[in-house]
């Protein structure tokens, strides 16, 4: 899935901005 730029873990999950 191309290239994760950010990631930010919160609970169990990870956001990629």
């Amino acid at each position: 899935m191309g290239r994760p730029v950010g990631c930010v873990w919160h609970f169990l999950a990870c956001y990629r901005w």
